[in-house]
């Protein structure tokens, strides 16, 4: 037993000086919160404003989707309630841990060697029951983080791929940086930070719970003083800096995905940056993006220096806070109680543990707002796609505005259509054309007036302001863009062949008919000893006009009773358009091209002619008459 002593205590001292250490914490609080207020006031991080409305209910509604999603993967809440479990043992383990340390105490204080064996005999086995624990706690975390990750990402990949979503994301809601990037790299950050946030969180629960019983019994004035005074210090750093920190992540995630994003422009426009001299150009770009990334990493620590003094201030003086509680109990006459070497320890202990559990750092709120920011970027697409999903259904519960059918003598039959931007900006007023199978149409006007657009809006990438457009089985239609696509696969899959007949790889074509056309578009050097199943990266091996000459081969092949070609032979030499052209000609083929080049005029029997304003005219092309004569 420790004894007790009858002289009085300084307990006014005390609490001056706990006072003084109060008022000056709400002091700097309140200083950083006025200084909060007014960076906001100033417009601070305005152009977040639409990720950052995003409320906290936002971030728990998304997090609860893992266990109320009707879609979510099997056996997830078993397993989630098996982590939970698992944390209840831990902690659990913990509470008996000081327990038997608290004996080993007692028996060393009484000198009782036997008493001390059977406190240690405890105490290997309780650590010993950790290495299991600890051990289903890594798989049960994988578990569920891969499967976790793997639910939320396949679900962003379903709607982004769907109705075109990747397509009209980047053209309607052009704030929305990488939208690829936020479900490939922000959503396995969020799985990771959020997990790790709510198993700490429950950790932590259970400590103060367990750990706070376990006080209680040994001394209820001492429990209620030290989780009194935990709460109140983590409340004042969260009230007083969560909302700062949050807005400066979300400032630092975006600068590093726009530096990234600049960093991939320049891989993918290499060649071009080379050949145009670009380099210094792209290089001040890149150094610009990057200093602003920089800036929001000192803004991210400059911030994170008041939080992290507070907290060092609270844990200096919270590692008093026993011996403080100690002497109140020891020196205060009014207590009159006896206390065990062992109860003295364990409520030691038991103190340092809710400390440590309730006092948060900055670096963890940092986590905490790094999760809110991620779920900002994730749930903004969400809703961008959602209503990009709800403005297709209404479009379809109304009259289609492009239809499908086989019966119409005219290949394409368009409607007193009017072609606008996503912005409203009018291109293309009133056009109506009726295009008869086997008719060529070349769109011929200035820069900016439109000629892509008509060429989106009849592929149905683009809705019609006004008016329809019906296309006979446009499902086995082809489409030459100028950009070739060149899909990107595993080296040993990634064929001649799977390009040459890339979308569909039809296993009734033989080997020796796409070696001919490979050899017919002057791609025959291309083959290697396997013949048409050289393998090798293509995306990055071909010329852009080596690439125009694959997707020529790709049409010559597939033979399509329909064509859409744009700038697709901007790249071509004159021999390989010729040979593009006369192959459409000769098979009666109806198709519409996009082209700047003049030359192209006889390849096609009529021209349409956009102007700036929205004007047109439709007529027969001379050039293409002529040519017929002279043959």
């Amino acid at each position: 037993m420790l004894p007790v002593r009858s002289r009085g205590f300084p307990w006014n001292r005390v609490f001056k000086m706990v006072l003084f250490v109060t008022v000056s914490l709400l002091v700097l609080s309140s200083a950083q919160s006025c200084r909060d207020c007014h960076g906001r006031q100033l417009g601070a991080c305005t152009a977040l404003e639409s990720s950052t409305d995003m409320g906290w209910s936002d971030t728990w509604s998304f997090l609860a989707r893992i266990w109320t999603d009707p879609n979510r993967p099997d056996f997830i809440r078993w397993q989630i309630v098996g982590k939970a479990l698992g944390i209840v043992v831990n902690v659990g383990l913990g509470v008996y841990l000081n327990l038997t340390i608290k004996s080993m105490t007692n028996a060393l204080a009484a000198l009782d060697t036997s008493a001390f064996r059977v406190a240690f005999k405890r105490f290997l086995c309780v650590a010993l029951c950790f290495l299991p624990q600890r051990w289903f706690d890594i798989w049960d975390y994988w578990c569920i983080t891969i499967k976790w990750r793997g639910f939320l990402v396949s679900s962003g990949l379903d709607q982004f791929f769907q109705n075109d979503n990747y397509y009209h994301v980047a053209q309607k809601y052009r704030d929305l940086d990488d939208a690829g990037l936020r479900i490939s790299r922000d959503m396995t950050d969020f799985v990771e930070d959020s997990f790790e946030v709510i198993d700490d969180w429950f950790k932590k629960a259970l400590k103060v719970g367990m750990h706070g019983w376990l006080l209680y019994s040994i001394q209820p004035s001492w429990c209620l003083v030290t989780v009194s005074y935990a709460v109140l210090g983590t409340s004042a750093l969260l009230w007083t800096f969560a909302g700062t920190l949050t807005e400066k992540r979300m400032v630092r995630i975006e600068t590093a995905s726009l530096f990234m994003k600049t960093m991939v422009q320049v891989n993918e426009y290499d060649e071009s940056i080379a050949f145009s001299k670009a380099h210094d150009r792209e290089k001040a770009v890149c150094f610009r993006k990057f200093h602003r990334y920089q800036d929001s990493l000192w803004d991210n620590g400059s911030a994170e220096i008041l939080p992290a003094l507070c907290y060092y201030l609270l844990v200096k003086l919270s590692s008093g806070l026993p011996y403080f509680m100690a002497a109140w109990v020891f020196l205060d006459p009014s207590f009159g109680t006896t206390m065990t070497m062992g109860d003295l320890s364990s409520a030691v202990r038991s103190t340092n543990t809710i400390m440590e559990a309730v006092l948060i750092k900055s670096r963890e709120i940092q986590r905490i707002a790094r999760v809110k920011a991620k779920t900002s970027r994730i749930l903004e697409l969400e809703r961008a796609m959602n209503r990009l999903d709800a403005d297709k259904e209404k479009e379809l519960d109304q009259l289609p505005r492009t239809k499908t059918t086989d019966s119409s003598k005219f290949q394409i039959n368009i409607k007193n259509v009017t072609v606008s931007t996503p912005n409203g900006h009018v291109l293309v007023k009133d056009l109506d054309l009726k295009i008869p199978r086997g008719m060529s149409v070349l769109i011929m006007g200035p820069s900016g007036c439109g000629k892509s657009s008509v060429l989106r809006s009849i592929l149905g990438l683009w809705k019609p302001g006004a008016g329809s457009i019906e296309i006979p089985d446009r499902d086995n239609a082809m489409f030459l863009p100028q950009s070739v696509y060149i899909p990107d696969c595993q080296k040993e899959k990634n064929t001649l062949r799977s390009q040459v007949l890339f979308p569909k790889d039809d296993p009734m074509i033989e080997d020796s008919a796409v070696k001919d056309v490979l050899e017919q578009v002057n791609l025959g050097k291309l083959l290697g000893p396997d013949g048409v199943r050289t393998a090798d990266n293509w995306r990055s091996r071909l010329s852009g006009g080596e690439k125009q000459r694959l997707a020529m081969s790709r049409l010559l092949l597939a033979k399509p009773p329909l064509a859409f070609l744009d700038e697709a032979s901007s790249a071509l030499d004159f021999e390989n358009e010729r040979l593009l052209y006369e192959a459409l000609k000769s098979r009666g083929a109806t198709y519409v091209s996009v082209a700047h080049k003049l030359s192209l005029r006889k390849y096609h029997s009529h021209i349409l002619d956009l102007k700036l304003g929205g004007d047109w005219t439709f007529y027969e092309s001379p050039e293409y008459h002529r040519e017929l004569k002279q043959h």
